[in-house]
């Protein structure tokens, strides 16, 4: 399964497209696509601001080793909610604070998910909406951190879902190839 993203920038007409592969065990064939797209314009210095400081790459390596967005609607919400993302079970971290709908620019004090409804969520910690952490929309110049939940989230995808998980088909083991194989170095 991919997740994909398409952004406009609203100074410009440069769209940029990325996608990831999120952790799952795969066939030879799928993991052959398996992996990280990402434009250029989006590393440092490359392309126009304010999406250009390399985050995409940060935001898309979550996706890859198992992170949703931070806004991540629940399975019931309705898609013309505008508190979906308040609702359900969000991104699957518990100390995410919920949040509404994704954040541009730099929303400092940004709260969508107020009152009954954030503190009728057991699924996630209260709290302001997380503008700064990497799965969100916001600026690059904006985000830097993971939740500790994220981390640990992270560190167990990589180990149970991302080293040596390409089974043949016969069910056997199949190592990946090493740098500098088909895939390139």
């Amino acid at each position: 399964m991919k997740k994909k993203c398409v952004s406009e920038l609203t100074n410009s007409l440069f769209f940029f497209f990325c996608f990831s592969t999120l952790p799952d065990k795969a066939s030879r064939s799928a993991f052959e696509h398996d992996g990280i797209v990402v434009n250029p314009r989006t590393l440092p210095g490359v392309g126009p601001l304010p999406y250009n400081k390399g985050i995409t790459l940060v935001h898309e390596t979550g996706h890859w080793l198992g992170l949703l967005h931070t806004f991540e609607p629940g399975d019931s919400a309705a898609e013309d909610d505008e508190l979906a993302g308040c609702k359900g079970d969000g991104d699957y971290v518990q100390d995410t604070p919920a949040e509404a709908s994704a954040a541009f620019g730099c929303q400092v004090d940004r709260d969508t998910c107020k009152g009954t409804i954030e503190s009728g969520n057991p699924t996630s910690d209260p709290g302001l909406d997380p503008i700064h952490n990497y799965m969100d929309y916001s600026d690059d110049a904006c985000l830097n951190t993971f939740t500790e939940g994220q981390v640990r989230r992270m560190k167990t995808a990589y180990v149970k879902s991302r080293i040596g998980y390409v089974e043949g088909d016969d069910g056997e083991h199949i190592d990946p190839e090493p740098p500098g194989g088909t895939h390139g170095g």
